[in-house]
């Protein structure tokens, strides 16, 4: 397997539930034991690291079958990364971010993290689920909201190649992420280059 086809967390919140259906469960493989980090390793080789001197790489723990990522020093991220490597994989989540962390879903990364990012930013002027460039030039950068100074306020800014609209009415996005609730989270990516979705 190649190095670059890494699954990485990036700052996050995880759950346990990896969210799939009895239909499903067959299809997929689970990364995550509910009860500790077995399987995964963290990485200070990131610009997320810089104020650890590339150190640490943030703190990451299970708590209550959950992943917990946080900073151990005040402005020091991490990731989060599994030892395995995948190339073509589809991944299904729950989160239950706060809002104001950057956080993210690294897809296909190295350890100084280089990755197709499925953005958690879940702050203001950020977004859920564009796909943003980590480490490559920020390309590509695409998004179709943004949040405002709260969750419930977003401005639809479609950015990318072509740009692609919001599917759904900027008022309708709390039936969509419920801020204080596990959500549910997939992204695929398949092929070189890659086709995200």
């Amino acid at each position: 397997m190649k190095p670059w086809s890494k699954i990485l967390f990036f700052t996050g919140l995880l759950t346990g539930n990896w969210g799939i259906t009895a239909a499903e469960e067959s299809a997929f493989e689970s990364i995550f034991d509910g009860a500790t980090l077995k399987g995964w390793h963290i990485s200070a080789q990131t610009g997320h690291s810089r104020v650890s001197q590339h150190k640490s790489g943030g703190k990451w723990v299970v708590i209550d079958g959950a992943i917990v990522g946080s900073q151990d020093l005040p402005g020091n991220g991490g990731i989060l990364i599994t030892d395995a490597s995948f190339e073509d994989f589809e991944i299904v989540m729950e989160m239950n971010n706060d809002f104001g962390p950057d956080s993210g879903l690294f897809l296909r990364s190295t350890e100084d993290g280089k990755a197709w990012q499925a953005m958690i930013d879940y702050h203001a002027g950020g977004n859920v689920m564009g796909i943003y460039g980590e480490g490559l030039e920020g390309k590509p950068h695409v998004r179709n909201y943004s949040f405002k100074q709260t969750v419930e306020e977003i401005t639809t800014e479609p950015t990318g190649k072509p740009p692609i609209p919001l599917a759904i009415l900027p008022g309708s996005l709390p039936y969509f992420w419920r801020h204080g609730h596990w959500n549910e989270c997939r992204a695929r990516i398949v092929g070189n280059p890659p086709h995200i979705t």
